[in-house]
């Protein structure tokens, strides 16, 4: 294979991992492999075959009449390795995980429930209050009218 074209299938495939690595911060990672597999497999397999040529021909020929291509698959490695750390909960705070757990968020639903509950009746009770009330002041006053 010609140097310059495996040179850019290298470079395509490489940014169009990136690329394609980038879309899961906008909830699309799998959902674009589901609907768009027939241009992301190809690259993959691009990436992959170009990868393995890049190793043979660096062990063949060295790193100088390599560099564009290993360091395209070198970039393309470390972005994947990066955003995985980013994605896992690694670096995440302690205090943010505690938070996010499922127990947690039960705890919160139920006394916000419970808030409902306890709210929704006092506001009956207040709404009966003042019926009652506002109909005893009708009734005094129709009495007083007699």
């Amino acid at each position: 294979m010609n140097s310059k074209l495996l040179n850019i299938f290298s470079i395509i495939s490489t940014i169009a991992i990136i690329s394609w690595m980038i879309s899961d911060f906008f909830g699309g990672l799998i959902i674009y492999l589901l609907m768009y597999w027939w241009i992301i497999f190809p690259l993959i397999i691009i990436y992959v075959v170009t990868g393995i040529i890049t190793i043979v021909k660096t062990a063949r020929k060295g790193i100088r009449n390599n560099k564009i291509i290993l360091y395209t698959h070198i970039l393309g490695i470390l972005s994947i390795i990066i955003f995985n750390l980013y994605q896992s909960e690694i670096f995440k705070s302690k205090i943010l995980l505690d938070a996010t757990l499922v127990d947690d968020l039960r705890r919160t639903e139920l006394k916000n429930k419970l808030f409902l509950h306890y709210f929704t009746f006092n506001i009956g009770f207040l709404l009966l209050c003042s019926v009652l009330i506002n109909n005893n002041i009708k009734l005094m006053h129709f009495k007083s009218n007699k």
